[in-house]
């Protein structure tokens, strides 16, 4: 198993700390949250840091994960932009 190097497991590692934070915190502190830490620079960090670690664990190994997350993931968006058309049939069957 390849292991990421030290810089992605320190960022993980601070993005992790972040998001724990945020799950202490209470519904009206989220406001206050988001503003502090969802800034441009963090969430670009944060981003690159995922599409690292995810390159590690499933890309550069070889698995054939990736392509079942894509599949999953189109299937998904499909899912989502057919949706509003399904609840509209639906609720024309209803009177029907």
């Amino acid at each position: 198993k390849i292991s990421p190097p030290a810089s992605i497991s320190i960022k993980m590692a601070s993005f992790q700390s972040m998001i724990q934070t945020l799950s202490q915190a209470k519904v009206r502190d989220v406001p206050v949250w988001a503003k502090a830490n969802l800034t441009t620079k963090n969430v670009s960090q944060a981003t690159s840091s995922w599409i690292q670690n995810y390159g590690h664990k499933y890309v550069r190994t070889g698995s054939g994960k990736p392509i079942v997350h894509v599949m999953l993931a189109l299937g998904l968006l499909g899912y989502i932009i057919e949706y509003p058309h399904l609840a509209a049939h639906e609720r024309s069957r209803k009177h029907h």
